[in-house]
């Protein structure tokens, strides 16, 4: 009897917790603004299959990984070309598309849901040149009791008002601002990491990174590290201070090195930083589901329903992360292989 309830717990979670996909839907009403750009090109710099994120659906709050059917950015162009070109002045822009990803977290009495957004803009001149004119990399929050259908559709208010700072924007740079060809911009990651230390070296300074500058440099301060290792799920490090060695705080830092090992330090934990392809990379944990799912499987289930929510918010919590080069912000590119 206790195998057949166990049975039927785990179906009925599996039924919830893994259901469908949940569609982006793109909406070009803007009203305050029209379009000027005759020709609009968008480059996107997110890793292959990049997830767009995770929202909950559904009485039970089911976690849904949020996709866009289509071509996410011819569509994301459309917000800044003008439909009327004829005898018009060429005016062309490219964007860079670095981010745009969701998700959502859930109290007892409200949702919140969290866009983070990030992309740059660059104006084309005369010479075949471009040269930036407006950068955003930004969150952007929003609550209601079921906050999913206001989140998707921030998407589009937001492209909306970023439009129409582009519209505004003076598109006479000075010369010293720097200018790239349209090849440079494919490859403009690869040319701004050259000006940054840490990608640039395989040896890590020992010490304590307490903020992303400083890791940028490959400047930590002088502490004497060590890193334990021994159970990879609760990494610790410690640092001589002169008299005894003191546990280092995760949340009081942003890297650490001991020489070999380098770590990304969370709010969770430390994690192994690996460099691949010129990106600096960890699998960690977050989550992505309704914070109260384990409290409500408890009161339905008992403890193996709690047990089996408790498992699957760890499990659906390890993600692969990329370093943004630029702010230092993690990126959820995946979950991570099992």
């Amino acid at each position: 009897m206790k195998h057949l309830i166990a049975t039927i717990v785990l179906t009925t979670f599996a039924l919830i917790c893994c259901g469908q996909n949940e569609n982006l839907k793109l909406y070009y009403n803007c009203t305050t603004f029209h379009p000027n750009f005759t020709k609009v090109n968008v480059i996107d710099k997110r890793v292959s299959n990049q997830t767009l994120g995770f929202v909950q659906v559904g009485a039970f709050n089911r976690i849904a990984p949020v996709v866009f059917q289509g071509s996410l950015t011819d569509s994301l162009a459309i917000y800044f070309l003008d439909k009327d070109t004829i005898g018009k002045t060429p005016k062309e822009l490219t964007i860079l598309l670095y981010e745009l990803y969701m998700s959502e977290k859930s109290d007892y009495t409200s949702e919140t849901g969290r866009l983070k957004l990030s992309i740059r803009l660059f104006a084309k001149e005369d010479q075949e040149k471009y040269f930036e004119i407006l950068s955003i990399d930004s969150v952007y929050y929003a609550s209601a009791l079921d906050v999913t259908n206001k989140l998707l559709n921030s998407v589009s208010k937001h492209m909306c008002e970023i439009s129409t700072k582009a519209n505004l924007m003076n598109l006479s740079a000075p010369q010293s601002n720097p200018r790239y060809t349209y090849s440079e911009l494919q490859s403009i990651d690869s040319l701004e990491k050259l000006r940054i230390p840490i990608y640039n070296t395989e040896k890590f300074n020992s010490g304590l990174f307490t903020t992303y500058e400083r890791f940028k440099a490959n400047s930590p301060d002088s502490s004497v590290i060590t890193i334990d290792l021994s159970d990879p799920k609760n990494i610790k490090v410690f640092k001589w201070d002169g008299k005894k060695k003191k546990r280092v705080d995760c949340n009081s830092v942003y890297a650490v090195s001991d020489g070999n090992t380098l770590l990304k330090a969370t709010s969770i934990g430390f994690y192994k930083l690996q460099k691949i392809n010129g990106d600096f990379y960890y699998v960690g944990q977050t989550s992505f589901s309704n914070s109260n799912n384990v409290a409500m499987w408890g009161y339905a289930f008992g403890l193996v329903g709690a047990a089996i929510a408790s498992e699957a918010e760890r499990n659906n919590g390890l993600f692969q992360f990329r370093i943004n080069y630029i702010k230092g912000n993690s990126i959820p590119i995946s979950k991570a292989a099992e």
